[in-house]
């Protein structure tokens, strides 16, 4: 996993126009990407990398496979068709929102030995993204 897919899983795209979110491969509905809560599709579909304003932009969806869909296969296709069927595309550009506590607080817990207290324990680092902050929890 890179980078890149590790940050992404850090938060989730707010679509609006669609055109900067990848269908599969972001995370924009739910907490699950497609690709992971639609194995069996996305093994066969051709465009992995199509963006949801392309997947969208038809009735129906802007979507090819490489062998028809039958058996669990149709029965994934049509859950999946339900979640996305009322999406409505604006002008906006999408946004991504990163994963808050209750406080808009992003708790990053890795560790490094720049965050090591005197005690010896591990605390991890507390960013407040709104104030552009960042401290030690105590």
């Amino acid at each position: 996993m890179n980078i890149k897919d590790q940050m992404m899983q850090l938060g989730k795209f707010k679509v609006n126009s669609g055109a900067q979110t990848r269908f599969w491969e972001d995370i924009w509905i739910g907490n699950t990407l497609l690709q992971n809560k639609f194995p069996g599709l996305y093994n066969i579909v051709r465009k992995k990398y199509a963006i949801v304003a392309q997947v969208l932009s038809s009735n129906p969806l802007n979507i090819f496979f490489r062998r028809p869909l039958v058996g669990n296969n149709l029965q994934c296709w049509h859950r999946m068709v339900a979640s996305v069927v009322d999406i409505n595309l604006g002008e906006p550009p999408d946004r991504f929102i990163w994963s808050l506590d209750s406080k808009g607080v992003f708790i990053d817990q890795c560790e490094g030995p720049d965050r090591r207290p005197e005690g010896g324990e591990w605390e991890p680092l507390k960013k407040n993204l709104q104030d552009n902050k960042a401290y030690v929890s105590n």
